[in-house]
């Protein structure tokens, strides 16, 4: 296997680094962005004018960046990721680097909350520790024009094709299984969530068919299921925030599908909620890496139930979690886990819901507190 047998999914390398970062920007939105942010008073009749100092100003910023990886750790380190950090969470913190063995190439899978900060916060964790951030899968239905596939793929982002007849469906499941196999051994690190879509109702929940996927490209004479889990170091990764910045939005299309039996996106709701998940309040955010996945493996749905085991036992569970179990069931089974300002202030993020979106809001928080409980029963 080589590059050049995933064109159209993999990551830009290296060598494509200058083309693409010129091409970036140059984009209008580029740099209408960066205007809006440093010159928000800039009178229209000198936007041409503006626009070209930006330009200039960024290629010079970016003219020491050789590397991806430069560009990762000097630029998107140290300006989104540290604003993101600084101003929308209280601390980013983590529990279980001692099981990420520096010398093997690691397939993370981490529940799915957030379609962007998932993975970031996951990268910048990384780099802390000085250890190879992953590439990074997304779904193509994020590929909304030239400047979105850009900056996804030249932040390691590979493409995983969605929404095809089934024919298609099958042949690019098994080049996405290849161009996994094929990056873990050039020594590289990947990042799958443990199903297709966030976990909008709380309930994180690894999809089988994720698995199976995996092993595709060892289907006709290669390993055997069992061995090939073994041989790809799974760690499973249960990530937690505090807060949702997009949990109203959730709630809402969770209760639509509840009443109206179907739900529509809008246009560019997705771009809305990955604003909504870089920019708003979070407040705390913690990351619980887990042993790497070592066993006898019957099946994908066996290796399913042990990551969702991983995740739902090693979940950093926050005082909002334990103040809506205690509302959904109408008790006080975890009173000692928050006080009463913090209950007060959390249960005021409500107020502005129907009781049935409110409802569906607060089982979004407590899920996380059913799960915990019942991962424990099956040990």
């Amino acid at each position: 296997m080589q590059d050049s047998d995933f064109e159209d999914i993999r990551p830009y390398r290296d060598y494509e680094f200058k083309k693409v970062i010129k091409r970036i920007i140059s984009d209008k939105w580029i740099l209408r962005g960066v205007r809006k942010y440093v010159c928000p008073r800039c009178p229209v009749i000198i936007y041409p004018f503006v626009h070209t100092v930006i330009r200039l100003w960024l290629m010079v910023k970016l003219a020491p960046v050789k590397t991806i990886d430069d560009f990762h750790t000097e630029i998107i380190r140290k300006t989104v990721l540290l604003w993101a950090e600084d101003n929308t969470t209280s601390g980013v913190t983590w529990s279980g680097e001692e099981h990420i063995n520096r010398d093997k190439s690691i397939l993370y899978i981490t529940n799915h909350r957030d379609i962007v900060m998932d993975s970031s916060f996951l990268s910048m964790i990384l780099m802390d520790l000085k250890l190879k951030t992953p590439e990074i899968a997304f779904g193509d239905n994020l590929l909304m024009n030239q400047l979105t596939s850009d900056l996804i793929r030249i932040n390691k982002g590979f493409i995983v094709k969605r929404n095809l007849p089934i024919r298609e469906r099958i042949v690019e499941s098994v080049k996405l299984s290849r161009y996994i196999l094929y990056t873990l051994r050039n020594g590289h690190a990947i990042w799958l969530a443990q199903r297709e879509g966030r976990a909008k109702d709380g309930d994180d929940r690894s999809n089988p068919s994720i698995i199976k996927m995996l092993y595709l490209s060892q289907r006709k004479g290669g390993m055997s299921f069992s061995d090939y889990i073994n041989s790809i170091n799974i760690i499973p990764v249960a990530i937690s925030y505090q807060l949702d910045p997009c949990d109203s939005m959730k709630a809402r299309e969770l209760w639509k599908l509840k009443t109206e039996g179907v739900y529509k996106k809008k246009p560019k709701e997705d771009l809305m909620s990955i604003v909504r998940g870089i920019r708003d309040w979070k407040d705390g955010v913690h990351y619980s890496f887990n042993p790497i996945l070592k066993g006898e493996w019957k099946d994908a749905q066996h290796v399913a139930e042990a990551i969702d085991r991983d995740i739902h036992g090693s979940y950093h569970l926050w005082p909002e979690n334990y103040i809506a179990s205690d509302e959904i069931h109408a008790c006080s089974e975890y009173r000692k886990e928050y006080t009463e300002e913090e209950k007060m202030a959390f249960l005021r993020r409500f107020a502005h819901m129907n009781p049935e979106m409110r409802k569906i809001s607060l089982e979004i928080y407590a899920k996380p507190v059913e799960n915990r409980e019942s991962s424990r029963k099956r040990k």
